[in-house]
Formats: structure tokens, C-alpha cells, sequence
């Protein structure tokens, strides 16, 4: 019955119309039946959409009941692939944020994860969140560029005075530029243009972008 359900739900996600029904059907497999086989079958449904239509709510639904069933040695690899769906296919900032927050209650000491939602935060404009995610960064690697500069740029938004001083009188001991500069920006523009598209070269390996 419910490889069934999964085969009527393949059907209903080639008919816009229907697509909430596949969805339904979908829930309704997993719940009834979460054996590895259909996991899997479901997975690769809402990746094949998420890459046919771009969109990427049904693959976020099977993420989120397969995280809700207790997905064990997985779960770590499930919420990358769901942040990433939030954040690449969806555009959805704040879903994508909360979903580095999970990763991060899963395994706090991630440097990766750590300094995705600091960046994230910065980019959303949430600097105050940003300083406190910097903050924790550096407490993981304390030599790390992106913290150091990150929290620069966000004692200066905050005007964070103190705060700001400090961090600028460590640029120098640990050979950084002022984040600031002209010829900092443009490094960090760089920067985060290639850690996008290092991040959606993995999404689009994993079905999740558009070639």
C-alpha cells in the first residue's frame, strides 16, 4: 500500500494542481511504512521535484518527517541537505538559519556549521546574532579570518564601540586587514561568491539545483 501511495504521488507531482496531494500521499507512505527502501524512494522524489520545478517543499516535508521519525547516524546529513533545499532551492534565509541552529544543538563544536550562520545572519542584516555566532565561532577556532573580520563589520553596524576597538587592535597581530577596506571587501565578495558556488556545486551533485 504504501509504495502505492508513493508510485500515485510520483504522478501527482507532474500536475501543479495535485502537487499538495502529493505531499499528503507521501506523508501518509512514511508514516504508515518508514522502512529504508521507501525512505530512500521518498527522498528521491522531492530531490527529482526540487530539481524538475525547482521547488522544494515536498523534499522538506520528507526531510522533516524523516528527522522527526529519528533518523540516527543521518540526521546530520539530513539537515545539511535540508538547510541547503532552504536555503538554494526555496530562498528561504530563515528556514535555512533555524536549520544551522538544529545542526548546531546536534554537534555544537562544527566549525562549518558554526561559520555558515554566523555568515547568514551578517547577510540577512540579523548583526546582533551574527556578533553572538562570530563569538562562538572563535571560540571553536580562535584564529580564524572570517570571525575576526565578521565581528569587525558587525561591532560596527551595532556600534559597539568597545567592542569594535578591540577587535580592530587584533587585525594586525594575526595579519589581517581591516575588513572595511576597499580591497577587504572586495576579498570578501570573493569569498563568498566561491564558498556559494562550492555550496551550490554540492547542491546540484545531490539534485538539488538546476545545472
Amino acid at each position: 500500500r504504501s509504495r502505492l501511495e508513493l508510485q500515485l504521488a510520483r504522478l501527482y507531482t507532474k500536475l501543479p494542481a495535485r502537487a499538495s496531494e502529493a505531499l499528503v500521499l507521501v506523508r501518509r507512505a512514511l508514516t504508515h511504512a518508514p522502512t529504508d527502501a521507501l525512505r530512500e524512494e521518498a527522498l528521491t522524489l522531492g530531490r527529482e521535484l526540487a530539481d524538475r520545478e525547482q521547488d522544494g517543499a515536498l523534499l522538506c516535508a520528507v526531510l522533516e518527517l524523516l528527522l522527526e521519525q529519528g533518523a540516527g547516524d543521518e540526521e546530520a546529513e539530513l539537515l545539511r541537505e535540508l538547510v541547503e533545499t532552504e536555503r538554494y532551492v526555496r530562498n528561504d534565509e530563515g528556514a535555512a538559519i533555524e536549520g544551522l541552529r538544529r545542526l548546531l544543538l546536534l554537534d555544537p563544536e562544527d566549525p562549518k556549521a558554526s561559520e555558515d550562520l554566523a555568515r547568514l545572519l551578517e547577510l540577512s542584516g540579523r548583526h546582533e546574532e551574527a556578533l553572538a555566532a562570530y563569538q562562538r565561532l572563535l571560540d571553536l577556532a580562535p584564529h580564524e579570518p572570517a570571525a575576526h573580520q565578521g565581528l569587525v563589520r558587525c561591532f560596527e553596524v551595532c556600534e559597539h564601540s568597545d567592542g569594535l576597538q578591540l577587535s580592530l587592535s587584533l587585525l594586525p597581530t594575526l595579519g589581517l586587514e581591516d575588513p572595511r577596506s576597499d580591497a577587504a571587501q572586495q576579498t570578501l565578495q570573493r569569498g563568498w561568491e566561491q564558498c556559494s558556488a562550492v555550496l551550490e556545486t554540492e547542491a546540484r551533485e545531490a539534485g538539488l539545483y538546476p545545472p
